[in-house]
């Protein structure tokens, strides 16, 4: 499943390789209709080559599959042909964009000195439109104002604007960039997606747009009363341009990211830094023994231009660094206290922004790692070399409780040396076996993982999955059970929730045949404190044993009406005398007992019944909801307004016997609308 990160991009197939030199070939024509000398023919690397059939392989098939894409693109080329005259319409002459000449990037000015220990961190060269950091990080001023500023940015994007050929909204956009004081960067990064379309005089008004609309769509997005996320399907905040080295809002680029998957490491091992990268809007966190250029530089090997990172794209908490905090205070007399007031107060602000962003942005996490998303990951830390490491250690990424979410079917793993190989390479034996046993428990642990990610059949799986895992708030386990259940609504993440109240608010939101799983499995009533009974809480599903169910597919559903009540719609026997299942912690496996129920002439009926689980179902009579199938049953009694109180469960004993009842058994009871409690 999991592929081995390179430098190279891998090889197209047939149909890719001819849609990837159409789009080459229609933008050349766009950009550059008229122009062929400016054309620079570059022989495709061996990576991106079309891939020939093997000697063996049958060539007539291969040459079919050709044949039927070359007819399939007529109307295709067609249609691209068309859509490269009217852009080159809108790019007269003078508007030649001149190929990129090759760039190198360092990830550190001492590079040749120090000590980098993965190779694809050292160096980037590509003929690519990326920027150095040192050109992100200089003040729009250093260009000497507006023309000096577009003079660069011709010279970045190959391009031959001028103020006299364009509108006067060309103008007027850069001074605005002047006036707010941007760097480079973020005015290179902001208008690199726009810069080839042509026509300035909108472009403002087209920013402003979208811009007002992701922030419509992102406050439309909760339901405030309710504290839910009623549109869930919503694309990052933020994404990291590798390109210019900036965090830029989404709405500016409107493109999927890849995205990055890390371990975190302890505390004691990570550093805050603060980094115009992401405008030092807040600081950092990452391991003491890396850089954020670093990082840059190796995805920008992997052929990335977008990716998503947590800790530059998600707003941090500002962590107050312990010697920072000695040195203030031995130069507290020397400071004044209204610039003291002012940054607490700054401080203040940002947490609070904080704050709000993260009731949207944590629940949404998950669309960034969809199945299909590239994601690229540190197993052994941000920006850190791939080695294995203590797998059973809390801090090691198969052990968090974000990375349950975090499984795609395009997996990269990053970090690579030397060191690496014998974990991405193993060795095996003459039986396929690994040699290396820790190798083999970390390739099984991380094959079972995109199994389960993709087995929902049942949520008792995915609960037993999640409660043995690590996370610094318990908090982020249930948010991430939403993603993981496919909630379409979610609640949003609120750290004023105790975890019971947050798992509350979950089963507010989940699929009905999920909450049936629940009701129908799990065998103890609840016990939040808040009087509902027919699920566990929270601390139950950390505490208790969950019901393994394996083969059991129940598709029950527990409904919930506009007043916030449960409901169940099904089979119920109202009265049914429960007897002779052994009790005590010392029992384990089935308990078998009977279950009686007296049909409309008073004759009894008797079934086999089982529990397969440690709660103590005493001699007595309840009443009965049972399941589609008539094999597992809630076991509860009535409450004084009528609705259900559910006390355990059990399973209908699969025999010959009961075969032969089970036609009387439907004549017991009535399919009525139960409320549970």
């Amino acid at each position: 499943m999991a592929g081995l990160a390179s430098a190279e991009r891998p090889a197209y197939n047939a149909n890719e390789k001819l849609e990837h030199n159409l789009a080459a070939q229609e933008c050349s024509e766009a950009s550059n209709p008229d122009d062929r000398a400016s054309e620079v023919h570059q022989e495709p690397s061996s990576a991106s080559q079309l891939p020939l059939p093997p000697a063996s392989a049958d060539t007539k098939d291969f040459t079919a599959t050709f044949v039927e894409i070359e007819t399939r693109d007529v109307s295709r080329k067609a249609r691209a042909k068309a859509r490269a005259e009217a852009r080159a319409r809108a790019f007269p002459k003078q508007r030649v964009i001149r190929p990129q000449a090759e760039i190198t990037v360092y990830s550190s000015e001492n590079w040749e000195r120090e000590v980098i220990e993965v190779p694809l961190q050292i160096k980037h060269t590509a003929a690519r439109r990326v920027i150095l950091s040192s050109l992100a990080d200089q003040p729009c001023s250093a260009f000497d104002g507006v023309e000096g500023l577009l003079e660069k940015l011709n010279e970045v994007l190959g391009t031959s604007y001028s103020l006299e050929a364009e509108s006067e909204a060309l103008k007027t956009l850069l001074q605005k960039y002047l006036d707010q004081k941007c760097d480079f960067g973020i005015v290179y990064g902001s208008l690199r997606p726009h810069w080839y379309i042509g026509g300035f005089a909108d472009l403002q008004s087209r920013l402003d747009e979208l811009e007002r609309a992701d922030r419509e769509t992102r406050e439309a997005a909760i339901d405030r009363a309710k504290g839910q996320i009623i549109n869930s399907l919503l694309y990052p905040r933020r994404v990291w341009d590798l390109y210019s080295n900036r965090v830029l809002p989404w709405w500016v680029i409107k493109k999927d990211p890849s995205a990055l998957s890390h371990s975190w490491m302890e505390r004691h091992l990570q550093q805050s830094v603060l980094t115009p990268i992401n405008a030092k809007e807040w600081p950092v966190p990452i391991p003491k023994d890396t850089t954020l250029e670093r990082i840059r530089v190796e995805l920008l090997n992997l052929d990335e231009e977008y990716v998503w990172l947590d800790v530059l794209c998600l707003r941090q908490k500002k962590e107050e660094d312990a010697e920072k905090g000695k040195g203030a205070e031995k130069e507290k007399g020397a400071e004044k206290e209204n610039d003291a007031d002012a940054e607490r107060k700054r401080d203040a602000e940002k947490e609070a922004l904080r704050t709000e962003e993260w009731k949207l942005d944590v629940p949404t996490i998950g669309n960034v790692y969809h199945q299909n998303q590239k994601i690229i990951h540190y197993f052994s830390g941000l920006g850190r070399p791939f080695r294995l490491g203590n797998l059973d250690s809390e801090r090691h990424w198969l052990n968090r409780a974000w990375t349950l979410q975090e499984i795609s079917m395009n997996t990269v793993y990053a970090g690579i040396n030397p060191d690496s190989e014998p974990i991405i390479h193993p060795e095996l034996d003459a039986d396929g076996r690994y040699r290396d046993p820790s190798v083999g428990r970390f390739h099984a642990t991380f094959g079972q993982l995109y199994v389960f990610s993709q087995d929902l059949d049942s949520i008792f799986p995915v609960l037993s999955a999640m409660r043995g895992r690590a996370a610094t708030n318990e908090l982020d386990k249930i948010a991430g059970l939403a993603y993981l259940l496919r909630c379409k609504i979610l609640p949003q993440y609120d750290t004023s929730r105790t975890p019971d109240q947050a798992w509350s608010k979950l089963l507010e939101v989940m699929q009905e045949r999920y909450r049936g799983d629940l009701f129908f499995g799990y065998p103890f009533p609840g016990s939040d404190g808040s009087g509902r009974e027919w699920a566990p809480s929270w601390s139950q599903v950390l505490k208790t044993e969950l019901p393994g169910m394996k083969g059991v597919y129940l598709y029950e559903s527990i409904g919930l009406d506009e007043d916030g009540r449960y409901f169940h719609r099904g089979f119920c026997i109202e009265q049914a005398f429960i007897s002779g299942i052994p009790t005590g912690d010392a029992v384990t496996g089935r308990r078998p007992g009977t279950m009686t129920v007296k049909d409309e002439d008073g004759m009894e009926h008797t079934f086999r019944v089982f529990a397969s689980h440690r709660c103590s179902i005493p001699d007595g009579t309840y009443t009965l909801i049972a399941s589609n199938g008539y094999d597992c049953w809630v076991v509860g009694r009535r409450n004084s307004k009528g609705d259900i109180q559910k006390h355990s469960v059990l399973r209908l004993l699969e025999n010959e016997e009961n075969k032969v009842e089970s036609s009387i058994l439907r004549r017991l009871g009535t399919m009525v609308v139960n409320f549970v409690v």
